[in-house]
């Protein structure tokens, strides 16, 4: 099951590292915060560089297709 993620500008610095780490080149950083704007392949790569946990991993829910 592919994992979609989410972005907290509550909590995101700015600091580069999820963009850094993305395989893909989907995250910008733009007004101080990351934001996706590429083809995220759900990898998780952004997930776990972030040291503020400002990206979150979702994942659809299976029986109404919705994310939880």
């Amino acid at each position: 099951m592919k994992h979609t993620i989410r972005i907290d500008e509550a909590v995101c610095r700015g600091c580069h590292l999820c963009r850094k780490a993305c395989p893909r080149a989907a995250i910008k950083i733009y007004e101080g915060f990351a934001h996706i704007e590429g083809e995220c392949i759900g990898c998780g790569l952004c997930f776990t560089a972030c040291p503020f946990h400002a990206i979150k991993e979702t994942k659809p829910c299976e029986s109404k297709g919705r994310e939880l």
